[in-house]
């Protein structure tokens, strides 16, 4: 069932989709399941098939660098905050941060 999860991007080659799902995390995850809470990055390509988890970490509006060698998104801390309040500060507040994927690097 997909209806919980919201596509972000096609890859540059179009050849994939890349979107957010609340679905199972890795079994490795000391995250509390809560629904929706921490959006992991999923990527099908675009002809169907599986679908593949690129990151757990809690990814919201995820997009590649055009070298692909970084993720750009936007946090998720907590569920009772607003995504559409403008230059709020509480410990729930969403961050921008970017991922290097390699070598493996969360800059905020």
């Amino acid at each position: 069932n997909s209806s919980k999860d919201i596509p972000y991007y096609f890859s540059e080659d179009d050849q994939k989709l890349y979107f957010g799902s609340s679905r199972n995390d890795v079994y490795t995850s000391a995250r509390y399941p809560l629904n929706d809470m921490f959006i992991k990055l999923y990527a099908v390509a675009v002809k169907g098939g599986s679908s593949q988890m690129v990151n757990s970490a809690g990814m919201e509006f995820a997009h590649f660098s055009k070298t692909n060698d970084a993720i750009i998104f936007q946090d998720h801390k907590g569920s009772v905050e607003s995504a559409y309040r403008k230059h709020a500060v509480s410990s729930v507040t969403r961050d921008i941060w970017l991922y290097k994927i390699k070598p493996t690097n969360y800059i905020k």
